[in-house]
């Protein structure tokens, strides 16, 4: 099973989920490729999370000229939309009682040099 043997296999704990039993907010920040989002949401054990701000910044209109992503345009973008969609987001008030930050860790093909 799983190409590993059977000793192997019985030292292999798996513990279920760690399920969590107050509400807490998480803000959350993208900016993999093209698009730079910034959304606040309150999650509710056993229930579906609830977006209460979701603020999207797209570039496609620099990029499309040129026939796809170059990495300094986008780079550039990133630098102020992300800026302002956090602006945004605290301006209305989303930034309170944030309980977890959760970001994308690098950008793939976008070298800052």
């Amino acid at each position: 099973m799983l190409g590993l043997s059977r000793r192997c296999l019985r030292r292999v704990r798996i513990r279920p989920p760690r399920q969590f039993t107050r509400p807490f907010t998480v803000l959350g920040i993208e900016t993999s490729c093209d698009d730079s989002c910034v959304s606040v949401l309150d999650i509710e054990p056993h229930s579906l999370p609830i977006i209460r701000h979701n603020v999207v910044r797209r570039s496609l209109n620099l990029s499309e000229p040129h026939g796809g992503i170059v990495p300094n345009i986008v780079a550039m973008f990133h630098v102020n939309a992300l800026g302002n969609a956090l602006s945004e987001v605290r301006d209305a008030g989303g930034l309170k009682n944030v309980d977890l930050i959760a970001v994308t860790r690098g950008i793939p093909n976008l070298d800052f040099g």
